[in-house]
């Protein structure tokens, strides 16, 4: 690791300096001072110094002029230099994190006076120099070989992209190295030129990790990629499907991850009516299985009506998928990664809709999703088994369920992950719990709602936050000034959580105004959801 030696051009700092300069060159130690420039042949002598102070351990000579300009802010047209060098050497103390190994070493003669040392150099041991400016030295190379010895190792020449994909392709789990493979991915695209038409090929591999627990900032850096992809993407035959497959991957996977849904909408639309023109049925798949979920996430946030046709149009968008799939002979698993968003569909028909048919249709097809995926030797995500543990609690099948998700937890909280998508799922497993809880140990379930509602909250995730709230209520219904027959009316009469709680709200308000009471239960129960629907 070199030395930079930082100095003021008064006498006593040029004559330290220079012996300094010498007597480690002796050691064998790299030194870098201003003496050198005009061999160096230096353009910008600031761009300069800030390379080198940057790179190097800094030794600071403290003659009288250098501490008197170091670190001065006021205008002065002496030593320009020791005051721009100073603010680039604070700058480097303040980003050494460290509390040892800091690599800026204040030196100085015997007669210095240590309480006269400017700013940060203060709280650093000063090494001396003796009077034949010799003694000392050995010290002062101590310090710099101790500092080198904290240093990082030179990073290993970057792996070329097949081996990068060879290794996401092998990626069992997308948690622990998968995230790390896929900034190594971008780093290697960054730095190496790669023909466009390569570049999706890639996408496969990318995909098993970033449906992970990948988070936003590093999705964000893919989409970017996948749009400069598709300003070079040339106009041959392999275009047109490699523009289709990096608007899916890219741009409207980052828009779902935002909740920018409708938008989502469009931009696979756009890919799979550019995939469907190129003759691409499998990227027209990948589209179509897309529109599934962008369908069924658009109808969480819909009203009655439109909620049924986003539900419509995700199931048909799924049945296109498995249908062009099947078309091509598919044996990879993708026929049972379509299963798996379709039950999810029907699932969500059961929430939303009161389908008691979709409860069943949505237990088939998770089941058969999970086979699929084993018998292509996938793994089965996070996401498919806590939505089976959530058809099983829904379904009675109490001990299943809980299997499922305490696998799913133990999982998740084994390792780091901050994505929303990862709290997401650690929110809807500890919802699940809660539920099978409910009647056998009440207040454990009610921390579990209370933990999943912090989670919805926070991601935000409205339409779980307020099933979470629910599950809160109907654990104690007194609290809310309800009974156990109002629960089960409201549950009865509405499927929408967040409806619930706005008529559970607009209840207490009449009965705070005294506002005259309808004849029977439901009946008041049906005026207030049409009042607050």
């Amino acid at each position: 690791m070199p030395v930079f030696v930082a100095y003021a051009h008064d006498e006593r700092g040029r004559a330290l300096a220079g012996a300094l300069v010498s007597m480690l060159r002796s050691h064998g130690i790299t030194v870098i001072w201003d003496r050198d420039l005009k061999e160096q042949n230096v353009v910008s002598q600031g761009a300069w110094m800030a390379k080198a102070i940057a790179e190097s351990v800094v030794i600071c000579v403290l003659s009288a002029d250098f501490v008197e300009y170091f670190g001065r802010t006021a205008e002065c047209s002496a030593h320009r230099g020791v005051r721009f060098e100073s603010f680039l050497i604070i700058q480097k103390f303040y980003d050494h994190v460290r509390s040892t190994h800091c690599p800026i070493i204040p030196v100085a003669d015997r007669d210095f006076v240590a309480e006269s040392a400017p700013g940060i150099l203060a709280g650093i041991p000063i090494s001396r120099l003796g009077k034949d400016l010799r003694e000392g030295v050995e010290e002062i190379v101590r310090r710099i070989r101790h500092v080198e010895s904290a240093a990082p190792a030179p990073p290993p020449p970057p792996r070329k992209l097949p081996d990068i994909v060879s290794d996401l392709e092998s990626v069992e789990r997308p948690d622990a190295p998968g995230p790390d493979l896929v900034r190594e991915w971008l780093r290697c695209l960054a730095t190496t030129p790669v023909d466009p038409g390569e570049f999706v090929g890639t996408f496969p591999a990318v995909e098993n990790v970033i449906r992970g627990s990948v988070g936003d900032r590093l999705m964000q850096e893919v989409a970017d990629r996948c749009v400069a992809v598709l300003h070079m993407m040339p106009a041959g035959p392999h275009g047109p499907g490699g523009k289709a497959r990096a608007l899916i991957v890219g741009p409207a996977w980052l828009l779902r991850r935002r909740r920018e849904f409708g938008l989502a909408a469009k931009v696979v639309q756009e890919a799979v009516g550019i995939a469907e023109e190129a003759g691409d049925d499998s990227t027209a798949a990948l589209g179509y299985a897309c529109l599934g979920h962008v369908h069924r996430e658009l109808a969480e946030d819909a009203p009655g009506r439109q909620r049924a046709e986003h539900l419509r149009v995700a199931g048909e968008s799924v049945k296109k998928a498995v249908k062009l799939l099947r078309r091509q002979g598919d044996r990879s698993g993708r026929i049972g990664a379509c299963h798996h968003v379709h039950a999810y569909v029907r699932w969500s028909r059961y929430q939303m809709l009161g389908e008691a048919r979709s409860l069943r249709a949505a237990d088939r097809l998770a089941e058969k999703a999970a086979r699929q995926l084993s018998v292509a030797g996938l793994p089965i995500h996070h996401e498919l088994l806590l939505l089976r543990a959530e058809i099983a609690a829904a379904r009675g099948a109490v001990q299943r369920a809980g299997d499922l998700a305490d696998r799913v937890v133990r999982t998740l909280t084994a390792q780091p992950g901050g994505s929303a998508a990862f709290s997401g799922l650690v929110g809807r497993a500890h919802l699940v719990l809660a539920r099978i809880r409910r009647h056998t140990a009440p207040a454990k379930a009610a921390k579990l709602a209370e933990e999943a509602f912090k989670v919805f909250d926070r991601v935000p995730m409205p339409r779980l936050a307020d099933l979470s709230r629910w599950m809160l209520v109907t654990l104690d219904p007194g609290a809310s000034g309800l009974t156990p027959r109002d629960v089960r009316y409201l549950e009865k009469l509405c499927q929408d959580p967040g409806l619930r709680l706005r008529a559970v709200a607009e209840r207490r308000r009449r009965v705070d105004d005294c506002v005259r009471r309808r004849r029977t239960v439901r009946g008041e129960w049906r005026d207030i959801l049409k009042a607050v629907g």
